[in-house]
C-alpha cells in the first residue's frame, strides 16, 4: 500500500507539472489568439477607411447619390468606432499609443468627411454647379487624412504581427521547457519510485516476511519458544505477524490441553483402578467372611442333623431306655435350637452386610457415571479445540485471500510491483502451509476424540458390570433372606423336637408318636441344612466371580 501511495504521489507531481505547463500554454495560446483578433480588427479598420474614402469619391463624382451613400457611410463609421473600442480592450501600451494617434487622425478625417457631406447636401439642395470643384477639393483633403489613418493602421498591424510572432516564439519555447520539465519529472519520479520501492520492498516487506516465515518454520518444527517477528508493526506485515502469533498461542494452548488430557486420563485410569481394587478388597473382606460363616454354619447344621437322625434311630431301637434316651434327645434338641438361633443371627448379620455391599455397588455405579460425565466434558473441550483449529484455518484462508489481493495490486503496479508479487506469493504459500498444519492438528484432534470415545465405551462397559454386580448382590440378598427363612424353619422344628422330648419324658405312652414327629423334623432339618450348604457354596462362587471381574476391569 505504501508503494502505491508513493507512486500515486509521483504521478500527482507529474500531473501537476503537466497541468501547470498546459495552463501556461493555454494562456500563451489565448494571447496569440487575441493578437490574431487584433490583426484582423486592424486590417478591418484599414478596409473601413478605404470604404469611407470610396463613398466620398462617389459623392464627388455624383452628389445626387447622397441618399444611397449616407447609410453606407454611417454603417462604416459606426463599425469603425466599434472595432476601435474592441481593439483598445486588449491593447498593450505601444498599441494604445498607436490607437490614440489613430483616433486623433480619425477625428480629423471625420471633420473633413462632414465637410464633404455638407457640400453634397448643398449641391443637391441648390443644384449649383460651381460647388463641384469644392467637393473634389474636400475629397482630396479627406484622402490625405485617410492615408494618415492607413499609415497608422499599417503601423498598428505590423506591430501586432511582431507581437504575435513574439508570443508564438515564447509559446514554443515554453512548450519546449515544459516538455523538458515533464520528461525530467517523469525520469526523477520513476528513479525515485524504483529506489524507494526497492528499499521499501526489502526493508518493509521481504525481510520482515522472511523473518516471519523463519518464525513459522521454527514453530512448525516444534520450537514453541520462538519469538514472532513484527507483532508491533501497524501495516499488513504486522497483521501477518499477529496472525502468526495467534497461531503460536493456539499451538501452545493445544499442546497444553493435550498434555493435561493425557495426565487427566492417566489419573482417571489410576483412580478408577485403585477404587475398583479397594472395592473388591472391602467386598472380599466383608462378604467373604459372611459367606464362610454361612458355609460353616451349614456344615455344622448338617452335622447336627446327622446327630439328630442317629438319636432318633437310637430312640426307636432302644424303646426300653426311653427315659434316658429322651433326656439325651432333649439335650440334643436344645443344642440344635441354640445352633439354629446362632445360625439365624449369623444369617441376619449376613443380610446386613449384603445390604451394605449393595449400597457400595450403587456408589461404585454412581462414581462410574460421574467419570463418564467427566469424559463427556473432556469430549466437549476437544470439540472446542477443534473449533479453535477451524478458526485458525479461517484466518489462514483470509491471509490467502489477502495475498491474492496483494498479487492483483502488484500486477496492476506493473514492473514496480514484481517484487511485491513475489512477496505476496510467499505469503500465499505461508497461508497454504498454515492451512495444511491446521488439517494435521485437526487429524490429531480427531484421533484424540476417537480415543476419548473408546474410553467412554469402556466406562459404559464398567458401569454395566457394576450394575451386574449390583443385581448379583440383590440376588445374594434374596438368597440370604431365603436362608433366614429356612433357619427360622429349623428353629421352629427344633422347638417342636424339644416339645416332643418333653412329652416323651412326661408321657412314655406317646413315645412312638413323638419318635415319628422327631424323625420328620430331623429330615426337615437335614434338607434345610443341605439347601443352606448348597446356597452358601453358590454364594461363594458368585462372590469369587464378582471379585475376579472387578479386579480384571
Amino acid at each position: 500500500m505504501s508503494i502505491i501511495i508513493m507512486l500515486g504521489a509521483i504521478c500527482a507531481g507529474i500531473t501537476a507539472t503537466s497541468v501547470t505547463g498546459l495552463d501556461a500554454l493555454s494562456r500563451a495560446t489565448d494571447e496569440i489568439k487575441a493578437s490574431g483578433d487584433e490583426m484582423r480588427l486592424g486590417a478591418r479598420l484599414n478596409r473601413l477607411v478605404v470604404e469611407l474614402l470610396r463613398d466620398e469619391y462617389r459623392l464627388a463624382a455624383n452628389p445626387a447619390d447622397l441618399p444611397e451613400v449616407l447609410p453606407s457611410i454611417a454603417t462604416s463609421r459606426d463599425t469603425l468606432s466599434t472595432n476601435l473600442a474592441k481593439i483598445k480592450e486588449t491593447a498593450d501600451p505601444e498599441q494604445m499609443r498607436l490607437l490614440t494617434d489613430f483616433e486623433a487622425a480619425l477625428s480629423l478625417y471625420k471633420t473633413q468627411l462632414e465637410q464633404t457631406l455638407a457640400l453634397a447636401r448643398q449641391i443637391n439642395a441648390k443644384g449649383a454647379v460651381g460647388y463641384h470643384q469644392d467637393i473634389l477639393s474636400s475629397v482630396e483633403n479627406s484622402a490625405v487624412a485617410a492615408r494618415k489613418l492607413q499609415e497608422l493602421s499599417v503601423k498598428y498591424t505590423a506591430y501586432t504581427d511582431d507581437k504575435a510572432s513574439r508570443l508564438s516564439d515564447d509559446a514554443s519555447q515554453l512548450a519546449e521547457r515544459r516538455a523538458v520539465q515533464l520528461i525530467a519529472a517523469a525520469v526523477v519520479g520513476i528513479v525515485v519510485g524504483l529506489l524507494l520501492g526497492w528499499l521499501m520492498s526489502q526493508f518493509g516487506i521481504v525481510r520482515p516476511v522472511t523473518a516471519i516465515v523463519a518464525c513459522l518454520r521454527g514453530l512448525a518444527d516444534g520450537k514453541l519458544d520462538t519469538e514472532v517477528y513484527g507483532t508491533d508493526r501497524k501495516d499488513e506485515v504486522g497483521q501477518i505477524a499477529a496472525t502468526a502469533d495467534v497461531f503460536k498461542r493456539n499451538l501452545l494452548h493445544s499442546r497444553a490441553m493435550e498434555r493435561e488430557a493425557k495426565e487427566a486420563e492417566a489419573r482417571s485410569q489410576a483412580e478408577k483402578r485403585a477404587a475398583m481394587l479397594a472395592l473388591a478388597g472391602r467386598f472380599e473382606s466383608q462378604v467373604g467372611v459372611i459367606v464362610n460363616d454361612v458355609g460353616g454354619a451349614a456344615t455344622e447344621l448338617q452335622a447336627t442333623a446327622a446327630q439328630l437322625a442317629s438319636a432318633v434311630e437310637e430312640v426307636g431301637a432302644q424303646c426300653n431306655a426311653v427315659a434316658g434316651a429322651s433326656e439325651e434327645a432333649s439335650a440334643n434338641v436344645q443344642t440344635v435350637a441354640s445352633a439354629s438361633e446362632e445360625m439365624s443371627a449369623s444369617i441376619h448379620e449376613l443380610a446386613e452386610r449384603v445390604s451394605r455391599a449393595a449400597a457400595r455397588s450403587k456408589a461404585a455405579a454412581e462414581g462410574a457415571n460421574l467419570a463418564q460425565t467427566q469424559l463427556d466434558s473432556l469430549s466437549a473441550a476437544i470439540e472446542q479445540v477443534d473449533q479453535i483449529v477451524a478458526s485458525i484455518n479461517a484466518v489462514a484462508s483470509q491471509t490467502n485471500l489477502l495475498a491474492l489481493n496483494a498479487t492483483i495490486e502488484a500486477a496492476r503496479a506493473g514492473e514496480a510491483g514484481k517484487g511485491f508479487a513475489v512477496v505476496a506469493q510467499e505469503v500465499k504459500n505461508l497461508a497454504n502451509q498454515t492451512h495444511a498444519m491446521t488439517e494435521q492438528i485437526g487429524n490429531q484432534i480427531a484421533a484424540v476424540k476417537s480415543a476419548s470415545g473408546r474410553t467412554v465405551e469402556a466406562m459404559r462397559a464398567i458401569i454395566t458390570q457394576v450394575e451386574e454386580i449390583d443385581r448379583s448382590t440383590a440376588e445374594m440378598a434374596a438368597s440370604v433372606e431365603q436362608q433366614s427363612a429356612a433357619t427360622g424353619e429349623i428353629s421352629r422344628n427344633a422347638q417342636q423336637a424339644a416339645n416332643g422330648t418333653a412329652e416323651v419324658s412326661s408321657n412314655v405312652a406317646g413315645i412312638q408318636q413323638a419318635e415319628s414327629e422327631t424323625s420328620a423334623a430331623t429330615h426337615s432339618v437335614k434338607e434345610a441344612a443341605d439347601q443352606l450348604a448348597e446356597r452358601a457354596s453358590s454364594l461363594k462362587r458368585e462372590v469369587d466371580q464378582f471379585l475376579s471381574e472387578v479386579r480384571v476391569a
